[in-house]
């Protein structure tokens, strides 16, 4: 029992030595990258400004193949990037992270936190990155920083490893997150199996039903039919207008709910949704899409089957997603040419490709 004892006592000093050894070392890591970032600082002046811009310099001066992720500027000079007011504010905000990457590094549940929130951005704007640019984006900057002051070994390393630890948790975090779009749509498309559109009587039948949930149970909406405004489920019902609009309806949902895995394509066809409503002349606010995914759509599969809480919460997020390229559409189209006040002296920051596709912003 003593031997035991000892061991055991002997075993949790080791892990107090080498859990010390590791924070340690954390702090040594840290250190390192701060002191080399102490002569690139971000901030507004035109000094600090071009700490941001020479960071893009690099990557495109340097790493041409990485010109195609800026749509619209592909092709700007060393000059044009620095007078760019596109690149001034992605400038800062590049550096910003940098400097909070360097700064919680001591600190790994902050560090791994900070960097999905990293990833998180890039995909609320729709930037996919290949995997390995998250770890090649360490070399670039350390030949921005090399630009700066000499950069020994030491530091070097310190870089290195901070950028791999960076890069496997942003991998990790976005396999997870695809995972997880595999797993909704899974529950999203087991959701609809009794209401598949169709020119079979099932198939008409569902369509008609679903705006029979909506005209009835959402008066409220009856005024975007016009003309239809007083229709009875009667009236719904034998109406070859809401036979054939039903089935769109119903097209429209299933492609939503069988695309959600692919953000791209969802995002895409969403776009082309509102702008066939736009070409009729319908303009819905982005409540009402919300309500119909939240409420509307939720009644009308309750009328066919029971639907889970699991189910619920499946349509939930794809009606939060939907509504947020909603009301980024809506920012583009009220916006006409300008997408932001930002960026309206940049050239090709017009296009509806680079509103939703614009690349490596972090």
């Amino acid at each position: 029992m003593a031997r035991l004892t000892g061991f055991c006592l002997l075993a949790a000093l080791l892990g107090i030595c080498l859990a010390t050894e590791d924070a340690e070392h954390l702090k040594k890591i840290r250190h390192l990258c701060l002191k080399s970032l102490e002569k690139v600082k971000p901030g507004t002046d035109e000094e600090h400004l071009k700490h941001g811009t020479g960071i893009y310099t690099t990557m495109l001066a340097g790493h041409p193949d990485l010109r195609h992720y800026f749509i619209g500027h592909e092709n700007y000079t060393e000059e044009q990037i620095e007078k760019s007011a596109f690149f001034k504010k992605q400038g800062q905000k590049i550096l910003t992270s940098i400097h909070m990457l360097a700064n919680s590094y001591d600190n790994p549940a902050a560090f791994k936190a900070y960097t999905r929130d990293v990833v998180d951005r890039h995909e609320r704007i729709n930037v996919e990155l290949e995997s390995k640019l998250w770890k090649e984006f360490w070399d670039i900057f350390l030949e921005f920083l090399a630009k700066h002051e000499t950069v020994d070994d030491e530091t070097k390393a310190a870089w290195h490893e901070l950028g791999t630890k960076f890069s496997e948790e942003a991998v990790k975090h976005h396999h997870i997150d695809h995972e997880h779009l595999k797993h909704e749509r899974e529950i999203l498309m087991k959701s609809l199996h009794k209401v598949e559109p169709g020119l079979n009587a099932h198939g008409i039948q569902n369509g008609l039903d679903l705006y029979k949930v909506m005209l009835g149970g959402h008066p409220n909406l009856r005024k975007y039919f016009k003309g239809k405004e007083h229709f009875t489920p009667d009236d719904i019902q034998k109406s070859i207008f809401f036979k054939k609009q039903g089935q769109r309806l119903l097209v429209a949902v299933h492609v939503l709910a069988a695309s959600y895995d692919c953000p791209d394509t969802f995002r895409a066809y969403i776009r082309d949704l509102l702008e066939r409503h736009e070409r009729i002349d319908v303009h819905l606010e982005a409540d009402v899409w919300k309500m119909f995914f939240d409420e509307i759509l939720l009644e009308f599969l309750a009328k066919k089957e029971t639907v889970s809480d699991e189910e619920k919460k499946a349509w939930h997020e794809l009606g939060h997603h939907f509504v947020d390229e909603t009301l980024d559409y809506l920012v583009f189209k009220k916006n006409g040419s300008n997408i932001t006040a930002n960026y309206q002296n940049d050239k090709g920051d017009s296009s509806s490709k680079q509103r939703n596709h614009r690349k490596l912003e972090s």
